[in-house]
């Protein structure tokens, strides 16, 4: 994969000094523009770098006016704007919302284990001599205090999202677990995800 990166030039602060005398023409006023170099990732600003500079120019004559002192002191007067960091913001942005997404799936699996409904699939993720196996349950019946179950009739080594098409669910090897045990075994992650259909 490539990565589009490099070193960019933002303007980040331009005004108008009018007590300010051009050395060539002696007209007052002076375009100032201070600049600050960023780094970016695929032109996305990540984060400013090196110290932010000034340029003078005589708003009459156009002439660059060169005055170190004076544009430092210009160039001090502006603040890095917070859109260099555009990049660690989206990033950060990024981050929480798959944080609340995971919450809000969180909850709905937990409300779905306190109240199971017929067809929900579960995902079972067993830990066995340092091996993770994963298997799915398809909920038959609900009953007031207890859940009928069929197991799907394949087993996965690796991490599975929903069953394959050729795992079929077992009416011949049905059981059953209270509801209270089901709601455990979404605590403890051994239920590791609930579909609902």
């Amino acid at each position: 994969m490539i990565v589009i990166h490099g070193r960019k030039t933002a303007r980040i602060k331009s005004f108008t000094e009018m007590h300010e005398p051009c050395p060539d023409c002696k007209n007052f006023g002076v375009n100032v523009k201070v600049y600050n170099e960023y780094y970016h990732i695929y032109y996305i600003p990540f984060m400013p770098i090196g110290d932010k500079e000034a340029t003078m120019h005589c708003i009459t004559c156009g002439n660059p006016i060169r005055h170190y002192e004076k544009q430092k002191a210009y160039a001090a007067t502006a603040r890095k704007p917070f859109y260099l960091y555009s990049f660690i913001l989206l990033l950060l942005a990024a981050v929480v919302a798959v944080i609340i997404a995971a919450n809000i799936n969180g909850r709905q699996e937990q409300n779905y284990a306190a109240e199971p409904r017929a067809n929900d699939t579960y995902r079972i993720r067993e830990e066995k001599d340092g091996a993770t196996t994963y298997y799915f349950l398809k909920v038959a019946a609900v009953a007031p205090d207890s859940v009928s179950l069929y197991p799907g009739d394949l087993g996965y080594t690796g991490f599975v999202s929903r069953p394959d098409a050729q795992d079929r669910f077992l009416p011949e090897s049905a059981f059953k677990l209270s509801r209270s045990t089901i709601i455990k075994m979404q605590e403890d992650g051994t239920i590791n995800s609930i579909e609902r259909n």
